[in-house]
């Protein structure tokens, strides 16, 4: 009989676990799937150099 309990603990225990594991991974793919739909709906800026460089098509003409 005790091994039934004991059994019984163990497989109550790992479906809590597997239950738990699962909660997670659903949980951080919501929140992927979140911030995917965020970030595709606001295009970021694209980010320019602070200071412009006014030969930048050019060669620069005091080398």
């Amino acid at each position: 009989m005790r091994k039934f309990w004991h059994w019984s603990f163990v497989l109550c225990h790992w479906s809590l676990v597997i239950g738990h594991l699962s909660l997670v991974i659903g949980h951080w793919l919501l929140v992927i799937s979140h911030w995917s739909l965020v970030i595709g709906h606001y295009p970021l800026p694209i980010p320019q150099s602070p200071i412009p460089n006014p030969h930048y098509p050019f060669p620069n003409p005091q080398r």
